[in-house]
């Protein structure tokens, strides 16, 4: 159990804390609030507690959940292992263009890039890569079904979404 303190917590669900605190036990989050009442339910032990052992004030900081970034160009992800264009706009967007199409290897190799993040431990980076894969066309149903025995409950919760996927419309009852 590790406690983490932070002169600002933003929790999903709640409106931010000022000199707040959050517990990890096992890699999942299992207490927020203030400080004060934080230490109070854990106990003083783990607070005077340092290191890995058990308390962590990041100090001046305000903590908050991995966001993930909803702008994404996919269609360029094979690109992720190679540097990009340089110079001034007008040439990067040239240079941009000119590698619209990727090379066989380079997408296979963006693919294994992809597959090895899946592997992490990072959920954010894990479900990126999930999703990716499943536009590519290049995770199937089977491997979505063994992810369902993932440890990760948001890993668990995407591969049945992306089992129903693509998504039909119902239609209405006539």
């Amino acid at each position: 159990m590790k406690l983490y303190r932070a002169e600002w917590i933003v929790p999903v669900d709640a409106p931010p804390l000022r000199d707040g605190a959050l517990v990890v036990e096992g890699g999942t989050i299992v207490d927020v609030g203030p400080y004060s009442e934080i230490v109070a339910r854990r106990g003083e032990a783990i607070a005077a507690r340092r290191g890995e052992a058990g308390f962590r004030d990041l100090g001046a900081v305000a903590l908050l959940p991995a966001l993930v970034n909803a702008h994404t160009h996919l269609e360029l992800s094979w690109m992720a292992a190679s540097p990009p264009p340089r110079g001034d706009f007008a040439r990067w967007m040239r240079a941009m263009i000119d590698r619209r199409t990727p090379p066989t290897e380079d997408v296979s190799a963006a693919v294994n890039l992809l597959r090895a993040q899946l592997k992490e431990t990072d959920t954010t980076l894990r479900l990126r890569a999930l999703w990716t894969l499943r536009l590519l066309g290049n995770i199937h149903d089977a491997e979505l079904q063994d992810l369902l025995r993932d440890n990760d409950e948001h890993v668990r919760v995407w591969a049945i979404r992306l089992l129903r996927w693509p998504y039909q419309e119902i239609e209405p009852s006539q």
